[in-house]
């Protein structure tokens, strides 16, 4: 493709990406729907457990962060594996 500057798994891997963000909230909403028509608990109840543990998603970001700049690739290899188990 002219003019086109990622190369084309890169664009596919962006795709699959989109497609399963796109899926991730889909799910957010169904859950969200389920806990509050289903089993009854108030709708600012089920907001705070969804955004906690959205937060509680982030929370290996910055450990992986915080060990992969104090040393080499290995450090971030551990690292990331590590926040794949958290």
């Amino acid at each position: 493709m002219p003019g086109s500057a990622m190369p084309g798994a890169t664009r596919l891997f962006l795709a699959g990406n989109g497609v399963a963000m796109t899926g991730n909230g889909l799910v957010i909403a169904f859950t969200l729907i389920y806990l509050h028509q289903t089993r009854g608990i108030a709708l600012p109840v089920v907001g705070l457990l969804l955004a906690a543990a959205a937060a509680a998603g982030l929370q290996p970001f910055g450990i992986v962060g915080h060990i992969s700049r104090a040393g080499d690739a290995s450090n971030t290899s551990a690292a990331i594996t590590a926040a794949s188990l958290l």
